[in-house]
């Protein structure tokens, strides 16, 4: 038997019901520390995030609301760092036809973030 994926594009959070979610992607600007967005999230509160996929593509502040949320509820995590160290790589191999090596880049990238302020 064929195992098939199938993906449903909403135009409305009203038409979700999170427990039928293996995978939750935040790509907008809500809980970025940026114009009021920090405080906001993308879903609403009441959502149950228990073991979901939970990527979030905004990488600061480090550790967002959804996040948050998402830890509480225990979500498997992959934060906007990691997003944003797998573009940059992309681009320079892109560029100048080498891939460079990504390991120890986050937590080089958290330590100045968290010595920045």
């Amino acid at each position: 038997m064929e195992n098939r994926i199938k993906i449903e594009v909403l135009k409305s959070l009203e038409e979700i019901n999170p427990i039928d979610m293996d995978l939750l992607c935040n790509c907008t600007p809500l809980g970025m520390d940026t114009d009021g967005l920090s405080e906001m999230m993308p879903i609403p509160d009441k959502w149950d995030l228990k073991d979901i996929f939970l990527f979030e593509m905004v990488y600061k502040p480090l550790n967002t609301r959804l996040l948050k949320k998402g830890k509480n509820g225990s979500a498997r995590i992959i934060d906007g760092l990691d997003m944003l160290i797998n573009q940059a790589a992309s681009s320079f191999k892109i560029w100048f036809d080498v891939f460079p090596e990504t390991k120890g880049i986050k937590t080089r990238l958290i330590d100045y973030l968290n010595n920045k302020n």
